[in-house]
């Protein structure tokens, strides 16, 4: 028996070695796997993130577009409700000529402002379809300084 074991102790030793050797490539190879797994799961963690941010954009977006529709019928409303009122009141021919002046200026601003809502309205457009609002240096020059003076032309028409 002693003859035998001599014998077989190099195949055991190899034996030994090699299931040594196996184990350890099994360990290197689930540890990479494992941090391939981690690296995975927080790659799609940050797009679950970003996902998340995005939709909560597009909700706060929409809830200001909500927001804007609801009141674009009122801010265009206003300027043409002076139009319209104080047409009529020209149109009865019962003004004396101080109401009459006074009648055409606020038709005037107020058809001004109506104006500048609808330019207002399709610059929007065209940033929403991904045109140049502005167009060129003199409609961009233009637009910026009708902006200052088109919210106060509004609130002039709505108190005369």
């Amino acid at each position: 028996m002693l003859v035998w074991e001599v014998e077989h102790v190099g195949s055991v030793v190899l034996a030994l070695a090699i299931a040594v050797v196996a184990v350890s490539i099994g360990v290197i190879i689930s540890r990479r796997l494992r941090a391939n797994i981690d690296d995975l799961t927080d790659y799609y963690e940050g797009l679950l993130h970003i996902a998340g941010e995005q939709s909560r954009q597009a909700e706060s977006a929409n809830r200001l577009k909500d927001d804007f529709l609801a009141t674009l019928p009122h801010e265009l409303r206003t300027p043409l409700n002076s139009i319209l009122g104080w047409s009529r009141l020209l149109s009865s021919r019962k003004l004396d000529a101080h109401q009459t002046a006074r009648a055409v200026q606020v038709i005037g601003r107020a058809g001004w402002a109506q104006s500048r809502l609808i330019e207002d309205l399709l610059d929007i457009s065209r940033i929403v379809s991904g045109l140049d609002p502005g167009g060129d240096d003199v409609g961009r020059e233009r637009r910026r300084s009708a902006d200052v003076g088109s919210r106060r032309t509004v609130l002039r028409a709505q108190n005369r």
